[in-house]
């Protein structure tokens, strides 16, 4: 059985809708662990590990400026571009209230 390498997307010809994120992506595309602590899958992620190692700053936001920029929806330190900002947001907007 031969395993094929999976294609390179071109992410800047995706619309937002089709955009994929991993949970560690949107740890970082929401600022962290003070960001979205309570917006994440706490099955899939280790927030005490994260308070103690925080990868969101280190190889994390590596992985999403290396995944994202070269397509435009994020610049070099991880900050996503204004398309996908308000996107990423899932929290309480402004005018909106719990």
């Amino acid at each position: 059985m031969l395993f094929g390498r999976r294609k390179r997307m071109d992410l800047a010809r995706l619309p937002l809708e089709e955009l994929r994120f991993s949970t560690e992506d949107l740890f970082v595309l929401l600022n962290g662990y003070d960001g979205c602590a309570v917006v994440v899958n706490i099955y899939r992620l280790r927030l005490d590990r994260i308070a103690e190692v925080k990868p969101e700053r280190n190889e994390w936001r590596r992985a999403v400026v290396e995944r994202y920029a070269p397509s435009g929806w994020v610049d070099g330190e991880a900050n996503p571009n204004p398309e996908l900002g308000p996107a990423a947001w899932c929290g309480p907007r402004a005018g909106a209230g719990t």
